[in-house]
C-alpha cells in the first residue's frame, strides 16, 4: 500500500498560510512514513492533474486530497451535470439521514458520479469549502451559520415552540 497526499496552494494567501499549508501536509507525510507507510507528497501547481496521478496505481494507492481546488479540473459544472449532482446530494442527505448540514465528496468519472466521502459535522468556518459553497448559491456566511441554528432549534423540544 502506497498513501499518495496531495495539496494545493492558492497564491492569494499570504506568505504565513503558504508556509502553515506546506508545514502541515509535511507533518502528515513524515507522520505516515514514520509509522513504515510508502508515502508521496505532491503539491499541485501543474494544471495537469492526470499527469501527476499517472505516476501512481490506482489498484496501489490511497490518496489523501487535501487540496482547495484542484488544476486541470472544472470548477463548474454545465447546468444538466450540476442538477444531476444536486439530485444525488440531496438523496445521499436523506439517505444517511444527515441532519443541517454536511460535506459530500464525489467524484464524476465516465459521467458517472461516485460518493467517496460523507462529513456530516465538517467545519463551517468562514474560509472552508462549505462557507464558499454557501457563497456561491447567494448566502453570506452569517446567513448560513443562522439557518444551520435555526434548522437545529427546530428540532429542540423547547426552541422549536418559539420558532
Amino acid at each position: 500500500m502506497k498513501v499518495l497526499i496531495i495539496y494545493s496552494i492558492d497564491h492569494n494567501w499570504d506568505n504565513s498560510e503558504i508556509s502553515d499549508t506546506r508545514s502541515s501536509n509535511k507533518i502528515l507525510f513524515e507522520s505516515l512514513k514514520k509509522e513504515g507507510i510508502e508515502t508521496y507528497l505532491e503539491e499541485l501547481g501543474h494544471p495537469d492533474l492526470e499527469t501527476i496521478l499517472d505516476r501512481y496505481k490506482p489498484e496501489e494507492t490511497i490518496v489523501f486530497n487535501l487540496c482547495e481546488f484542484l488544476p486541470g479540473i472544472p470548477d463548474r459544472l454545465d447546468k444538466s451535470l450540476f442538477r444531476r449532482l444536486e439530485e444525488k446530494v440531496f438523496a445521499t442527505l436523506k439517505g444517511f439521514g444527515c441532519l443541517d448540514y454536511a460535506r459530500f465528496d464525489f467524484r464524476l468519472r465516465d459521467n458517472k458520479f461516485y460518493l467517496l466521502d460523507i462529513n456530516p459535522n465538517n467545519d463551517i468556518s468562514f474560509n472552508t469549502s462549505f462557507a464558499m459553497a454557501a457563497e456561491m448559491k447567494s448566502y453570506s456566511y452569517s446567513q448560513i451559520v443562522k439557518r444551520i441554528v435555526m434548522m437545529a432549534a427546530q428540532r429542540h423540544p423547547v426552541f422549536a415552540e418559539k420558532w
